[in-house]
């Protein structure tokens, strides 16, 4: 059966990842400056590598996060893809 493809199904499709990673981004860039500790954040940063999506220092850490999110999924991925290059991963 042929999938149907209806005007903004791309952008609907696209929405099912980039809110959910805005609104942790959002939600940990905020109790950082709650805090206090907030120095600077990235979003995207195409020189980071597999772990682009958000990046956030606060007093002397750095945390990076791929986000990934979906209604539907059939990949499965690990902490180990995003460590290793393909021919250094193990088979778990």
């Amino acid at each position: 059966m042929k999938k149907i493809n209806h005007p903004g199904d791309g952008e609907r499709t696209a929405m099912l990842g980039y809110v959910p990673q805005y609104e942790i981004a959002s939600q940990i860039i905020y109790d950082a400056l709650l805090d206090g500790n907030l120095e600077w954040f990235k979003v995207a940063d195409p020189e980071i590598g597999n772990v682009d999506d958000i990046q956030i220092a606060t007093n002397g850490c750095l945390d990076a996060y791929q986000v990934k999110w979906a209604e539907f999924t059939r990949d499965e991925f690990s902490f180990n893809s995003f460590v290793r290059s393909s021919k250094q991963r193990l088979e778990i």
